[in-house]
């Protein structure tokens, strides 16, 4: 039995993402019972912008336009 794979046409255009004023900071893996990590250069940017936070403090996730948000409670 043969697979018959579906020909690159010439014609296929492929277009970069739309430039935005996001920056990716790094990723994190979920971890045993749904846990995340914050990660080095989020809590470094936090302290630029004087966000302190310790262990134990709460953040919340925020729903906005279909895209979602942590911020600190404090």
């Amino acid at each position: 039995m043969s697979v018959k794979y579906p020909q690159i046409d010439d014609t296929v255009t492929f277009e970069p993402f739309p430039m935005t004023d996001e920056e990716i900071l790094g990723t994190t893996k979920i971890a045993q019972r749904w846990r995340i990590s914050l990660i080095k250069d989020v809590r470094e940017l936090l302290e630029e912008q004087d966000v302190e936070l310790e262990e134990g403090d709460r953040v919340m996730f925020v729903e906005r336009d279909g895209e979602i948000f942590i911020k600190p409670t404090k």
